[in-house]
């Protein structure tokens, strides 16, 4: 199976300078995995629109048959790069870590004429006034059957919820001595939108001193949780050659 993993990065808002550390990220992980990797940079002037650019440019790029493409935000960085939830998906569709807040889109070449009409159709949306990459997947689902899926096992989490109540507050703490904690009310937000312990990756989309700060605390996370795979293949090792010498 052949993937093709390709980070959309907007050349006008420097994105690729933002984010260096969360692309280094997914480069790393790409190679460490045995796929190709490589970055697609477009240029918009307006970043309002960067969920947009990133669906419309992800359909819109050139893809070789029998190829798998799974295209990726730059702001997007893997925390545990030993896994790989991709190795072994079969799918002739398209595949969403979220229908709502997609930050990934995977999938081969659309050979089918009524799919690339629908697909095509559905990036006339972006002109909805504050619509989001959500509406355009919504317009294929209605077209298709199981076609758009979401990726239950590939959960990326975001360090913030979108569209906050007025006067409502959330704290992320990374506590980088021990459990990775969210405090919030949970009446009024939907776990599924922050990081959890675990998460594969973890979504980071500021371009502020403050999303570096964040990049820098989870980067210590990916330190923790490198170290303990480490440890755990270490372990898997020295038991493996434990049981052959007792067998021998």
């Amino acid at each position: 199976m052949k993937i093709e993993v390709v980070t959309f990065v907007n050349a006008l808002t420097k994105n690729a300078q933002k984010y260096k550390k969360c692309i280094d990220s997914q480069r790393e992980w790409a190679e460490l995995h045995g796929m190709q990797y490589s970055v697609f940079e477009y240029n918009s002037e307006d970043d309002l629109l960067n969920d947009w650019n990133f669906y419309i440019n992800y359909f819109n790029m050139e893809k070789d048959s029998g190829v798998y493409y799974l295209g990726i935000l730059p702001t997007v960085l893997i925390l545990n790069k030993h896994e790989n939830p991709f190795k072994d998906i079969e799918w002739d569709g398209i595949l969403v870590n979220s229908a709502t807040y997609p930050s990934f889109y995977f999938s081969k070449k659309v050979e089918d004429r009524m799919l690339q009409k629908t697909i095509q159709h559905s990036m006339l949306f972006k002109d909805t006034p504050s619509s989001t990459p959500m509406l355009g997947l919504r317009i294929i689902i209605c077209k298709t059957i199981d076609y758009v899926i979401e990726h239950d096992d590939v959960h990326i989490g975001m360090p913030y919820v979108q569209g906050l109540s007025s006067g409502m507050e959330m704290h992320l703490d990374t506590n980088k001595e021990g459990l990775v904690e969210v405090s919030y009310s949970p009446r009024l937000l939907d776990d599924e939108q922050f990081f959890q312990p675990g998460d594969f990756a973890v979504n980071i989309p500021f371009g502020s001193a403050f999303g570096r700060e964040y990049i820098r605390q989870f980067l210590f996370v990916k330190k923790q949780i490198d170290r303990i795979m480490k440890l755990g293949k270490s372990l898997e090792k020295d038991l493996s050659n434990e049981k052959s010498n007792l067998g021998s």
